[in-house]
């Protein structure tokens, strides 16, 4: 896990994220490869009028955003041919914002839940609609871990799969982004 320190949240909302662990995964004609994300930024906002939870329809906007510069690999080429590929200098940030969400309950106590979400997400530079299901599950010391993953193809974003050694090592262009995130309330 990676230390959440540089998280960033609305005034109003009741969480704050202690801890992360967010990756990209792919592979090419060669070997498996592997990112992981070091910084994350995550605002979240609840209706002010109603108790915040995840189960009850209060989340009413969600904002991630991931800066590029801050994914790293333990290939050095790997990263600097993903930030050549993601446009790092002009569009610093993956970005993730909510447009729409449906919780269910699930469990005799509600204490696990499955957001249903639909937001607009953008990497270097160009956005899509994407659905992202999202798994949660209140924890023992009432602490909150969200789960998800979501399959992407780098072509969708005007990205091509990125080569190495004149051609000879070919990036595969389907990704999955993993992602588990915690909360805690203030």
């Amino acid at each position: 896990m990676i230390t959440a320190s540089s998280a960033s949240f609305a005034q109003n909302s009741p969480y704050h994220m202690y801890d992360f662990d967010m990756r990209v995964k792919g592979s090419s004609n060669v070997r498996d490869w592997e990112t992981v994300a070091t910084e994350l930024h995550l605002d979240l906002r609840f209706d002010e009028n109603k108790p915040a939870d995840f189960i009850d329809g209060t989340l009413t906007d969600l904002k991630l955003r991931v800066p590029v510069k801050k994914i790293t690999s333990s290939t050095p080429g790997l990263i600097r041919n993903m930030r050549q590929a993601l446009k790092a200098d002009r569009h610093p940030e993956i970005i993730f914002n909510l447009d729409d969400i449906a919780e269910s309950p699930q469990g005799k106590d509600n204490s696990r839940f499955t957001l249903s979400a639909s937001g607009t997400l953008e990497i270097a530079g160009v956005e899509r609609s994407t659905p992202l299901r999202v798994t949660g599950r209140k924890r023992n010391d009432d602490s909150i871990e969200l789960h998800g993953s979501r399959k992407l193809r780098m072509t969708d974003f005007n990205i091509d799969p990125p080569t190495a050694l004149l051609g000879a090592i070919r990036a595969r262009n389907e990704i999955e982004v993993v992602f588990t995130v915690y909360l805690r309330a203030r």
